[in-house]
């Protein structure tokens, strides 16, 4: 073998590193993964923003439900809906509020 045939051979390994398609295509993965307009941590960032307003719709939906029960009662009967919800009373009742003990309920279930 001649020199020359020696030096091809060792530069074939290193060769395949500078292959055109192979940089371009490494070139292209990183500029969509991180400097696109689009790029993984905006798509992870939009997907946890979708997480917590999905959270926070329902949250609300069912905050509105209740508003709605709530005025519902209070159309209907308004006396009682400040009976038990604003402790009222006529002037020759007396009401009493029994407020239950925690410390108490927690022993019992042990």
């Amino acid at each position: 073998m001649s020199k020359k045939t020696k030096k091809q051979n060792k530069a074939l390994p290193n060769r395949w590193f500078f292959n055109k398609y192979l940089l371009c295509l490494i070139f292209f993965l990183v500029w969509m993964l991180i400097f696109d307009r689009h790029s993984w941590r905006t798509q992870r960032q939009l997907t946890n923003s979708i997480r917590v307003l999905t959270i926070e719709k329902n949250e609300f939906t069912d905050k509105y439900k209740n508003a709605l029960q709530q005025q519902k009662d209070l159309k209907k009967d308004p006396e009682k809906y400040a009976r038990d919800n604003y402790f009222m009373h006529a002037e020759n009742e007396q009401v009493f509020y029994i407020e239950k003990n925690k410390e108490l309920d927690e022993r019992s279930r042990k």
